[in-house]
């Protein structure tokens, strides 16, 4: 895995992402459909606050999968957990980001879609 300060991340006007929603311990909470109507409800009301695009979705009872594309976002990388120093190096790489932007200069750590990452 690489160092936290390796990860690339920025704003991504538009971006379409993918991921996972589990149910708590797995329970089968969508095989219900009163559920399925709540989560459906939920999101119709989230988009009128903050639109978004749903391009796909897989839903099973205890867990969805699903596709989304999002006006703006901020990407970062999944953290299953903090290593020593992780939170050490977060901080230095923000710092070293907001005095080069108040410089002016390149900020380190940004998605390049040109080299596909």
């Amino acid at each position: 895995m690489p160092a936290m300060s390796d990860y690339r991340r920025a704003l991504s006007p538009g971006g379409t992402f993918f991921f996972t929603v589990v149910t708590y311990e797995r329970q089968p909470l969508f095989h219900n459909a009163e559920a399925r109507h709540h989560l459906r409800a939920v999101l119709e009301e989230c988009k009128s606050q903050w639109p978004f695009t749903i391009e796909a979705m897989v839903l099973l009872p205890d867990h969805l999968h699903t596709l989304w594309t999002l006006p703006n976002v901020a990407v970062s990388p999944h953290l299953g957990g903090q290593s020593d120093g992780a939170r050490d190096r977060q901080w230095r790489l923000y710092r070293e980001n907001v005095r080069r932007f108040v410089a002016g200069e390149p900020l380190l750590c940004v998605v390049n879609k040109q080299k596909g990452y």
